[in-house]
């Protein structure tokens, strides 16, 4: 059986001093006027622990790459 490589340390949550956190931002058009966004350390426990989830990309103006379901 071949050997797997170990994984990248990016991917591991491995990081370094230049390393910045994504800033969170909510779209009023599609958040609760009270909403606030979570903080990034939250919310990639979230996804680290999750079973499933859904991940989006927007266009520089906003729009979804995929259709929302």
């Amino acid at each position: 059986m071949p050997q797997k490589e170990p994984p990248d340390a990016t991917r591991t949550g491995a990081r370094n001093e230049s390393h910045k956190e994504p800033r969170a931002e909510l779209d009023a058009r599609y958040s609760d006027a009270e909403a606030t966004a979570a903080e990034w350390s939250d919310a990639e426990a979230m996804l680290t622990t999750a079973e499933l989830f859904w991940l989006s990309t927007v266009r520089p103006d906003g729009r979804p790459h995929s259709p929302i379901a």
